[in-house]
C-alpha cells in the first residue's frame, strides 16, 4: 500500500523515468561519427581556379557547385538539378514572370539561357558570352543594322528600345511602338509636322520608317509608295474633324485608280490580283522588301501557299529557301497556269547550265526536253536533289521493265536500297545505258567493291574477273541466284570451261557439287592463291567434307597419295568409275603397285593377290601403320596365316 501511494507523486515518477532512460542509453551502441563529405572543389581544384576570373556567378564565387549540380552518383557526369530556365529562377526570382510575357527572346523561351550567358564566370558584365555592343549581333546579321543612316538608340545598345528577356510588346519592346517613338520625338512639335507635310501625323512609324538603319533619308525605308514621297498624301487620304486621317476609300479599290488594271485574256491570275485584293501582299506606304511586299517575300507567299519547310524535308530549292518566289513566279499574272515568268523548259536553264544537262551524246529524255519537272519537284521535298519520289519509284515510273526485277532472289545493293544514280548518270553520259563510268576493266564495279581490287594482287585471277568482264557472271540489278549471278552456278561456269562439260556429261558418278551446279563449293570465283581457283589447297579442300578419310593421319600412316594430292587418284568433276577415281581400282593401284614382283608377293605371304582384291585388305587414304590395312582382321590373316584359305605361288 506505501508503495503504490508513493508511485503517485509526479516527482518521484520524473526522477525514476530519468534513470531509466540514462540505463538505455548507456546500452544502446555508439554509431561512427561520419566523416564530413567532400565539396567538388576539394578534387576539382583546376576547374575552381578556372571560374575565379572576371565577372563570377555567385554560387561558383563561393565553390558552392552544388547549389546547381547534382553529385556524380553512380553514373558519372555533370547533371543540372533542374533543366533551364526554372533551374535560373530559382534564385533570380525577379525575372520569373518572363515566362509568361507575351513575346519572348527564343533563346529563353527555347530554355538555353546558357546561349547568352555563361553558367560559371565571364570577361563581360552580366555573365555575358561577348560585350554588350557585339551581343545581339551573335545570331542578328549586323548587316541588316548598318545602312548608312543610323536611327540614334541603336548606337546607344539594343536595350534602349528592346528587352533582353520577354516583353509584353512585340518584338520585346519595351513599350508600345507609338508610345515609345514619341517617348523621344515630339510629334506635336512644329519641325515634326512640316517633315510629314503638314499632315497630324503621330501612329504607325515604322509602317514608313525602319527602326535601326535605312539607306534613305529620315530612316525612311528601302522601297516607298510614290505619293507618299512627294507629300501627296490627299491622293489617298483626307483630313476629318480634330486632326484626323482617314482614307477617301478602301485601300484595295484606291490602288486600282493609279495602278492600271485589266483582265487580259489567255492569262492566268494570282488570286489576290485576280480579285484586286493588292494590300494581301503589298504595304501601301513604305516597305523594306522590293516591290513594297508588306513583310518578307517567303512569308508573304507562305501565308497561303503552304510549305513544309524543314519538317522531314531533306532538299529545298535555293529561291525557296531564300524566300525568291520572284525568281521564277510572276507576283500578278502569266501565260503560265503556275504564273511562271517563263515555260520550265526555258526557266530552269537560266540559273542551271544547259549544257550540263543536254550535252549527250546520251542523254535521259526528260533532261534532253527539259522537262525537269517529270524528276524533280520545285520547291522542296522529303528526297534528295528535289526528287518528286525516291529513286527506286521515281526511275521504275518510266523504266517498268526494271520494276519486274526488284521480286528477284538476289539483289545488287544499290538497286535494292533504290540508288539508280549509283551506278547511273541521271541527265546525260557519254556512255550507254547513261552509265556514270565504263563498265570495262570492272571501273564502274570496283567503285564501290575496292576489296576485290585490292586482294587481286595477291592472287591468280580468273579471266573474267582479271579483264573486268563483271556483266559476263553478274546481273547488274539482281538474279534469281546468290551473287546477283545471270544464271545458275554451274551454268555460268559452263559456258567457258566446256571440257569439263563435256566430262559431266559423259561420266557416270558426279563429285556431289558438281551434281547441284555449285562450282563455289570448292573454287573461288574471281580468283585464288591457289592452283585451279581453289579456295583451299589439297587435301584440305577437300577434308572440308571428307573428314573420315583422314581419322589415322595423326596417330597411324597415311597413304601418301591422299595426304598430299586427292586429285592424283580422284577426279574432281565427275568419272565413268566409282568414287570418281580415274581409273577402276586395280588399275588405279596397279598404276604405281607393281603386283607381279617378287618383293610384293614376298610381302604378300608368297601369295599373288588378284588386281581386285586391293582394297579387301587396305585403306586407300591410311590405317594404324604403314601396311594401311584395316584394323578389323580375320583371325588366321591377323597371324599371318593365309594358306588355309590362298594357295600359295608355284615356284
Amino acid at each position: 500500500m506505501a508503495l503504490q501511494a508513493d508511485y503517485r507523486h509526479p516527482a518521484l515518477v520524473t526522477a525514476l523515468l530519468a534513470c531509466v532512460l540514462l540505463v538505455l542509453s548507456s546500452c544502446v551502441p555508439q554509431q561512427p561519427r561520419r566523416a564530413p563529405r567532400k565539396r567538388c572543389v576539394d578534387c576539382h581544384k583546376e576547374m575552381a581556379a578556372k571560374y575565379q576570373k572576371g565577372v563570377i556567378h555567385p554560387p561558383v564565387a563561393e565553390n558552392d557547385c552544388e547549389s546547381c549540380h547534382l553529385p556524380h552518383g553512380i553514373i558519372g557526369g555533370v547533371y543540372l538539378r533542374e533543366d533551364e530556365p526554372d533551374l535560373c529562377l530559382t534564385c533570380h526570382k525577379d525575372k520569373a514572370d518572363v515566362l509568361e510575357r507575351s513575346s519572348m527572346h527564343p533563346p529563353l523561351k527555347k530554355g538555353k539561357c546558357d546561349k547568352c550567358h555563361n553558367p560559371h564566370n565571364s570577361a563581360y558584365k552580366g555573365l555575358l558570352n561577348a560585350p554588350l555592343e557585339d551581343f545581339c549581333f551573335e545570331c542578328h546579321d549586323r548587316r541588316a543594322f548598318q545602312g548608312p543612316n543610323i536611327h540614334e538608340p541603336l548606337e546607344k545598345g539594343c536595350q534602349r528600345c528592346h528587352d533582353n528577356h520577354a516583353s509584353d510588346f512585340p518584338p520585346m519592346l519595351v513599350k508600345q511602338a507609338d508610345e515609345l517613338c514619341s517617348s523621344c520625338h515630339d510629334v506635336k512639335a512644329s519641325s515634326f509636322v512640316k517633315a510629314h507635310f503638314g499632315y497630324p501625323v503621330d501612329t504607325g512609324c515604322v509602317r514608313c520608317h525602319s527602326p535601326h538603319s535605312s539607306t534613305g533619308k529620315g530612316l525612311m525605308k528601302a522601297y516607298a509608295h510614290e505619293p507618299m514621297l512627294k507629300g501627296e498624301c490627299d491622293r489617298c487620304h483626307e483630313l476629318q474633324g480634330k486632326g484626323g486621317i482617314k482614307l477617301k476609300d478602301k485601300a484595295d479599290k484606291l490602288c486600282i485608280t493609279c495602278h492600271k488594271y485589266e483582265q487580259r485574256a489567255g492569262y492566268h491570275r494570282h488570286e489576290p490580283f485576280k480579285d484586286a485584293n493588292c494590300t494581301q501582299c503589298h504595304d501601301v506606304h513604305a516597305s523594306r522588301f522590293e516591290f513594297m511586299l508588306n513583310t518578307s517575300p517567303e512569308k508573304v507567299c507562305l501565308k497561303c501557299h503552304e510549305q513544309g519547310r524543314g519538317k522531314g524535308m531533306k532538299s529545298l530549292h535555293e529561291p525557296a529557301r531564300k524566300g525568291e518566289c520572284l525568281r521564277c513566279h510572276k507576283g500578278h499574272e502569266s501565260k503560265d497556269v503556275h504564273l511562271l515568268r517563263e515555260g520550265s523548259q526555258r526557266l530552269c536553264f537560266e540559273c542551271h547550265k544547259r549544257e550540263d544537262y543536254v550535252a549527250g551524246p546520251v542523254l535521259h529524255p526528260p533532261a534532253a526536253t527539259g522537262n525537269c519537272l517529270t524528276c524533280h519537284r520545285p520547291h522542296e521535298s522529303k528526297e534528295p536533289a528535289l526528287l518528286s519520289s525516291g529513286q527506286a519509284e521515281l526511275c521504275s515510273s518510266c523504266h517498268k521493265d526494271v520494276r519486274s526485277e526488284m521480286g528477284r532472289f538476289s539483289l545488287h545493293a544499290p538497286f535494292a536500297k533504290g540508288e539508280c544514280s549509283k551506278c547511273h548518270s541521271p541527265h546525260r553520259s557519254s556512255l550507254k545505258n547513261l552509265l556514270s563510268k565504263p563498265v570495262d576493266n570492272g571501273r564502274l564495279c570496283l567503285d564501290c567493291h575496292k576489296g576485290l581490287s585490292k586482294e587481286s594482287s595477291k592472287i591468280t585471277k580468273h579471266a573474267p574477273f582479271a579483264r573486268g568482264s563483271c556483266l559476263k557472271c553478274h546481273d547488274p540489278h539482281g538474279g534469281d541466284y546468290a551473287y546477283d549471278m545471270n544464271r545458275k552456278l554451274g551454268a555460268v561456269c559452263m559456258d567457258c570451261h566446256s571440257s569439263v562439260s563435256n566430262t559431266i556429261d559423259k561420266s557416270r558418278f558426279r563429285h556431289e557439287p558438281v551434281e547441284l551446279g555449285n562450282c563455289g563449293a570448292c573454287h573461288l570465283a574471281h580468283g585464288s592463291p591457289h592452283p585451279n581457283f581453289l579456295l583451299n589447297k589439297e587435301p584440305l579442300l577437300c577434308l572440308r567434307c571428307h573428314r573420315q578419310e583422314a581419322s589415322y593421319w595423326e596417330s597411324g600412316a597415311s597413304h601418301e597419295p591422299a595426304s598430299k594430292r586427292c586429285t592424283k587418284c580422284h577426279d574432281p568433276h565427275a568419272s565413268s568409275h566409282e568414287a570418281l577415281t580415274h581409273l577402276d581400282h586395280e588399275s588405279l593401284c596397279a598404276s604405281c603397285h607393281k603386283i607381279d614382283t617378287d618383293r610384293f608377293i614376298k610381302l604378300h605371304g608368297g601369295i599373288k593377290p588378284s588386281k581386285t582384291s586391293c582394297l579387301g585388305c587396305h585403306n586407300p587414304h591410311g590405317g594404324p601403320d604403314k601396311a594401311l590395312l584395316y584394323p578389323v582382321k580375320h583371325a588366321p590373316f591377323a597371324k599371318g596365316r593365309c594358306t588355309p584359305c590362298h594357295t600359295r605361288r608355284a615356284k
